[in-house]
C-alpha cells in the first residue's frame, strides 16, 4: 500500500530559474503604498529577513509556514506603518503572481507517468 508521494517541487513539477528576477517589486510597492520612504536595498534586505526567521523555523520543525507569516514580518520590519484592511492579502497575491510568472509546468519524460515515481514502504 502507498503511504507517502515524494516530489520535488523545483525541478521535478516544475521548471523556476531563480536568477531571474520578477519586474515588478511588489514587497517595496507594498511599502510605499504604506507610507514608508525606504528604498529598494532596505526593502529586499528586509524581505529576505521575513523569510529567514520562519524557513529556519520550518528547518528545524519540519512544518510549513504561510505567505502571510513572511508578509506579516516583513511589515512589523519595516516600522509597522498603518495598512488599508487588505494590505497584507494584496502583497502576497502581488507578489506571488509575479513571482510565478517564471514558473512552468516542467516537462515529463515520455517513458513515465505522474504517478510512476511513488515510494513505498
Amino acid at each position: 500500500m502507498v503511504k507517502h508521494v515524494l516530489s520535488e517541487f523545483f525541478g521535478t513539477l516544475v521548471d523556476y530559474n531563480p536568477s531571474v528576477r520578477p519586474a515588478y517589486n511588489a514587497p517595496l510597492a507594498f511599502a510605499r503604498r504604506a507610507g514608508s520612504a525606504i528604498d529598494e536595498t532596505a526593502s529586499a534586505a528586509h524581505w529576505q529577513q521575513a523569510w529567514e526567521r520562519p524557513e529556519a523555523h520550518a528547518v528545524g520543525t519540519g512544518r510549513e509556514y504561510s505567505m502571510n507569516q513572511v508578509a506579516q514580518q516583513y511589515w512589523r520590519s519595516i516600522g509597522a506603518p498603518s495598512l488599508a484592511a487588505d494590505a497584507i492579502e494584496n502583497l502576497i497575491a502581488e507578489y506571488l503572481d509575479d513571482w510565478s510568472q517564471n514558473v512552468s509546468p516542467a516537462a515529463q519524460p515520455s517513458n513515465t507517468s505522474p504517478t510512476s515515481q511513488r515510494i513505498t514502504g
